[in-house]
């Protein structure tokens, strides 16, 4: 067997290394670094969305209902039977939510017959507000009831309109009144057309200011350099004061200039001529 022969079997029998290959590393999957976190938004019907802090207080169902709390005495002196009838167990949903209501308002009333101030308006929508985000908390009610949905929605809206409007007129009392009723105020956000008017707002005045430094950089730089010319040039003007102060004395003239102070003299002006008005002929 020839040595090539012999080597050519070497060459196939044993593993070729190639030194010049790059290393392939693994490359590692994404999700093996970074944890990701699903991002989790509150729901508009949500107390976190529309600001309420404050819990919903139970209904008192001891209580008689609207129609009958004008009887009070009469309630009180009658049965338990009577009583259990005429109080708000039996009462609708709206009965309960009217107390609440009420309970709300006297919080924040200026007087006891206020209904339809700011105040009581705010607590009035904060209270049902309250009522409705608690019975949707039930799931069956949740799917089935679209329209007290959709309620909640429409009064957090009207409520942050009010609040608005009474921080602009009254903060000290727009304060008081979050603390009452605990709520959180976030004020809308500007629409799209709005953000872009104030970027470019904001990009115009940025370019203005930045001119105007530059031109005031200029002016000061002229004014150093001014300041520093200023001996020379009095040097200069007091000796052309003189230079003419020497020539109109040769020629016999009166000075024109005064050498001290190195400026022009003020010219003597001739005195005013007064003109006495005509008078006026006497009509024949």
């Amino acid at each position: 067997m020839s040595v090539f022969k012999s080597l050519r079997v070497l060459r196939t029998a044993l593993p070729v290394i190639n030194t010049t290959q790059p290393v392939r590393w693994r490359v590692r999957d994404v999700k093996d670094v970074v944890k990701w976190r699903p991002i989790t938004r509150p729901s508009k019907l949500s107390p976190a969305y529309t600001g309420d802090l404050g819990v919903t207080e139970p209904v008192d169902e001891s209580q008689p209902q609207s129609a009958v709390s004008a009887a009070r005495e009469e309630f009180d002196r009658s049965d338990d039977v009577t009583k259990r009838v005429l109080s708000l167990e039996f009462a609708r949903g709206v009965e309960k939510t009217k107390q609440l209501e009420d309970k709300a308002m006297a919080f924040v009333q200026r007087h006891r017959f206020d209904t339809e101030s700011p105040e009581a308006q705010i607590g009035r929508m904060t209270a049902k507000i309250r009522r409705y985000q608690l019975l949707l908390q039930d799931p069956a009610i949740f799917k089935s009831s679209s329209l007290m949905r959709a309620r909640v929605h429409d009064l957090a809206h009207k409520r942050s309109g009010l609040l608005r409007k009474l921080r602009a007129t009254d903060y000290r009392r727009f304060e008081w009144l979050l603390e009452q009723l605990e709520i959180v105020y976030r004020p809308p956000l500007p629409y799209k057309t709005d953000v872009t008017l104030c970027r470019k707002t904001s990009i115009r005045r940025m370019v203005q200011i930045f001119c105007d430094n530059i031109r005031q950089e200029k002016l000061d730089a002229l004014r150093r350099q001014l300041d520093s010319e200023k001996p020379a040039f009095e040097e200069e003007r007091r000796r052309a004061c003189e230079w003419i102060a020497e020539e109109e004395r040769a020629l016999g003239l009166s000075l024109s200039v005064d050498t001290e102070r190195g400026c022009l003299l003020e010219p003597r002006l001739p005195k005013r001529v007064v003109i006495p008005p005509r008078r006026e002929q006497a009509q024949a």
